[in-house]
């Protein structure tokens, strides 16, 4: 990504423009690999054959539109979707999923939409910690979404909420009055959504043509500010594998990106949390300077290595969100500049960044946000986290109160086992750390 995309972007970030439309392609990627269509069609062909031992005809067994509606005509289209291997649609999230679930969840995008009906956003964003992540199936459901995440609208349905009503055809939609009514609901919601939007769209312009067209329908009457389309084929292949998308992008300020979807959007990830981590530790540097005169300020460059996973898990700290809670802020806030002041305090003792966590002396440490909270209520929702971490040995808990209470004085005082291993976690306040840790 050029320097000036990556600004442009970031900029519509903050400003709050930012849209994303998902194709086939972006979970095509690995480790999700859902096939493409015309394996999914050979796929189908076979297990076809097992069950009928007759072979479909050639003009169909490798073109998974035709295949659908070979079966629309023949009126069994409801076998067709029991040869379909589902399981492939909801395993494995790549890192363009998991920047799409987290963007969603922070709210550094205002929607995504997809033509996609698998669930790995919706998977991805569990593993974040969102254990409430909807998705909508029309514009009439994204509109009544709850405000804790930024809509995702899946306009060729869901599998795992309606696999009878999900699109393989363009023919479809004439047949299937449930799904004219979801698409006619969904572009009349997306075309108020993208007015001035800066859209990037990734994973189009598969072999799986016919989302194509439908897309481009779908998208025809929509007015966003700038479009930015993410494929690693030329030009000349684009146009001509979807013209009327294409036309329709070129009307706007468009730019063409030459890149895998997952790691442009993984790349879009790491600049957004690298910023957002960077900024929030400088804004500790005024309390840094109150608490720690005897030492000196470094700068905020040793996050710069991190990745995109490891990155997000310092959001979460300085966020104080667990396991269970994704990051929800997009912006840094002034709850978190005594977090980055503690930060920058073991930084300037010696300690290092290793991946997520620092290391000071030897020991590893967390810095989590907990203003106003309760040392005991914090050890409670933290447990799990600390127990499943092997390079944790302490944690500064900044903002707590020590009340004296043990979060759980039968798990604290438990054996530990083979099934529940863990490791003795000190923790302690902010006001204890600076002399137990020698700060």
């Amino acid at each position: 990504m050029d320097p000036q995309l990556r600004d442009s972007l970031l900029l519509s970030v903050q400003g709050g423009h930012l849209a994303v439309m998902c194709g086939a392609g972006l979970s095509m990627s690995p480790p999700t690999a859902v096939p493409s269509a015309a394996e999914l069609a050979q796929a189908c062909g076979d297990r076809y054959s097992q069950v009928t031992q007759t072979h479909l005809p050639d003009d169909v067994r490798l073109d998974l539109e035709r295949l659908a509606d070979y079966f629309l005509e023949l009126n069994r289209f409801r076998e067709f979707l029991d040869f379909v291997p589902w399981k492939t649609f909801s395993r494995n999230p790549n890192r363009g999923h998991a920047a799409i679930a987290d963007f969603l969840c922070c709210g550094a995008l205002t929607l995504a939409a997809t033509t996609n009906f698998d669930t790995h956003i919706e998977d991805a964003a569990f593993e974040l910690g969102e254990r409430n992540f909807r998705s909508a199936l029309d514009g009439v459901e994204a509109a009544g979404l709850p405000d804790r995440h930024r809509p995702l609208l899946k306009l060729h349905g869901c599998h795992k909420r309606d696999s009878s009503n999900t699109l393989w055809a363009q023919s479809q939609i004439d047949r299937n009055g449930e799904i004219q009514t979801r698409l006619a609901r969904s572009t009349t919601w997306l075309t108020g959504q993208l007015v001035g939007r800066d859209l990037v769209i990734v994973g189009f312009w598969t072999d799986w043509d016919y989302l194509n067209n439908v897309l481009s329908r779908a998208l025809q009457d929509s007015t966003p500010r700038t479009v930015v389309v993410v494929n690693p084929a030329d030009r000349q292949v684009l146009q001509r594998k979807a013209p009327e998308l294409w036309d329709w992008a070129n009307r706007h300020d468009f730019r063409h990106v030459p890149e895998p979807a997952d790691a442009f959007l993984d790349e879009l990830r790491v600049v957004f949390s690298r910023g957002f981590v960077k900024r929030a530790i400088a804004g500790g540097t005024r309390h840094f300077a109150a608490l720690f005169p005897q030492r000196e300020a470094g700068g905020t460059d040793f996050v710069d290595p991190l990745n995109s996973d490891d990155l997000y898990l310092m959001r979460k700290d300085l966020s104080g969100c667990s396991g269970t809670r994704p990051s929800r802020n997009r912006e840094p806030d002034d709850t978190m500049s005594m977090v980055g002041a503690f930060i920058l305090a073991i930084m300037a003792a010696g300690g290092v960044l290793e991946g997520a966590h620092l290391r000071l002396q030897d020991r590893g440490i967390r810095v989590i946000n907990c203003p106003n909270q309760l040392l005991s209520r914090v050890k409670t929702e933290f447990d799990d986290d600390l127990r499943a971490s092997r390079d944790c040995d302490a944690v500064i808990c900044v903002g707590a109160t020590d009340d004296g209470v043990p979060s759980d004085l039968v798990r604290e005082n438990e054996n530990r086992t083979i099934v529940r291993q863990g490791r003795d976690v000190e923790w302690m306040t902010h006001d204890s750390a600076r002399e137990r840790l020698g700060l």
